[in-house]
């Protein structure tokens, strides 16, 4: 697997570090246990190839590529949220729309390295919350409460 190049700072650790969980459980699931992955990334200015074995949640680890058609949404929204960190109950006053962006918005906030600045955070929240310039779906002070920030 070759992940893509994002034009970041080379004395930081590569963006594709904070997904590579959510990988891991994607793997995971197309893999079943006994695979692994070859990723090719940087490290500062060179290239390194990495071996990365696929995790599984507590809910994925019952599931098979081959039936994943079959499986109840709400099972697939649970491995989703698991690989995210972040709890159905958490989500719960969020607008059903904005629950995804809101879940991958936490998982960010807590795997970011470096952290996000705040003014791209609150860009985003702003872009969330307003949506509609006529009808908001969400105020951003509101978001900020729910994903504690």
């Amino acid at each position: 697997m070759s992940l893509g190049t994002f034009v970041d700072d080379s004395k930081s650790l590569s963006a594709n570090w904070t997904s590579r969980m959510l990988r891991r459980v994607m793997y995971g699931l197309l893999l079943g246990d006994g695979g692994e992955v070859t990723e090719r990334d940087r490290d500062g200015l060179e290239l390194v190839i990495t071996t990365v074995r696929p995790t599984f949640t507590e809910t994925s680890r019952d599931l098979v590529l081959s039936s994943l058609d079959q499986v109840e949404p709400s099972q697939r929204l649970q491995v989703l949220l698991e690989a995210l960190q972040v709890s159905e109950d958490s989500l719960s006053r969020v607008p059903p729309q904005l629950r995804l962006p809101v879940a991958a918005t936490c998982y960010w906030l807590q795997k970011a390295q470096p952290p996000p600045a705040e003014e791209l955070l609150n860009a985003l929240l702003l872009g969330l919350s307003t949506g509609d310039p006529v009808r908001p779906r969400a105020g951003k002070d509101h978001l900020m409460i729910i994903i504690n920030i």
